[in-house]
Protein backbone atom coordinates (compact mmCIF):
# COMPACT_ATOMS: atom_id res chain seq x y z
CA UNK A 1 0.00 0.00 0.00
CA UNK A 2 1.39 3.31 -1.00
CA UNK A 3 0.25 6.79 -1.77
CA UNK A 4 0.52 5.99 -5.48
CA UNK A 5 -2.20 3.30 -5.17
CA UNK A 6 -5.31 5.26 -6.23
CA UNK A 7 -7.76 2.91 -4.51
CA UNK A 8 -5.88 1.70 -1.46
CA UNK A 9 -5.87 3.05 2.06
CA UNK A 10 -3.38 5.75 3.02
CA UNK A 11 -1.14 5.51 6.08
CA UNK A 12 -1.42 8.03 8.90
CA UNK A 13 2.05 9.31 8.02
CA UNK A 14 1.10 9.83 4.37
CA UNK A 15 -2.13 11.62 5.33
CA UNK A 16 -0.13 13.88 7.65
CA UNK A 17 2.28 14.72 4.83
CA UNK A 18 -0.58 15.46 2.41
CA UNK A 19 -2.37 17.71 4.92
CA UNK A 20 0.87 19.28 6.24
CA UNK A 21 0.03 18.32 9.83
CA UNK A 22 1.64 16.11 12.48
CA UNK A 23 0.70 12.40 12.41
CA UNK A 24 -0.74 12.80 15.92
CA UNK A 25 -3.21 15.34 14.49
CA UNK A 26 -4.40 12.69 12.02
CA UNK A 27 -4.79 10.17 14.86
CA UNK A 28 -6.75 12.77 16.85
CA UNK A 29 -9.08 13.39 13.91
CA UNK A 30 -9.69 9.65 13.70
CA UNK A 31 -10.27 9.38 17.46
CA UNK A 32 -12.73 12.32 17.38
CA UNK A 33 -14.65 10.71 14.51
CA UNK A 34 -13.81 13.47 12.04
CA UNK A 35 -11.83 11.07 9.84
CA UNK A 36 -12.43 7.38 9.26
CA UNK A 37 -9.59 5.09 10.29
CA UNK A 38 -9.05 1.40 9.62
CA UNK A 39 -6.64 -0.77 11.57
CA UNK A 40 -4.81 -3.38 9.52
CA UNK A 41 -2.76 -5.48 11.89
CA UNK A 42 -1.08 -2.99 14.18
CA UNK A 43 -1.08 -0.12 11.65
CA UNK A 44 -3.72 2.55 11.19
CA UNK A 45 -4.84 3.61 7.71
CA UNK A 46 -7.34 6.06 6.26
CA UNK A 47 -9.53 4.98 3.35
CA UNK A 48 -8.82 7.20 0.36
CA UNK A 49 -12.52 8.14 0.06
CA UNK A 50 -12.50 9.34 3.69
CA UNK A 51 -9.43 11.47 3.02
CA UNK A 52 -11.02 12.97 -0.09
CA UNK A 53 -14.18 13.69 1.91
CA UNK A 54 -12.18 15.47 4.64
CA UNK A 55 -10.36 17.58 2.07
CA UNK A 56 -13.67 18.47 0.42
CA UNK A 57 -15.17 19.50 3.79
CA UNK A 58 -12.04 21.53 4.59
CA UNK A 59 -12.42 23.53 1.39
CA UNK A 60 -15.89 24.58 2.53
CA UNK A 61 -14.98 25.07 6.22
CA UNK A 62 -11.21 25.44 6.82
CA UNK A 63 -11.27 24.45 10.51
CA UNK A 64 -10.25 20.87 11.29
Amino acid sequence: MSISDPDGPVSVREVAELLAVHPQTVRRLIHEGKLEGVRIGSRLFVPRAALESLVSRQRRNPRL
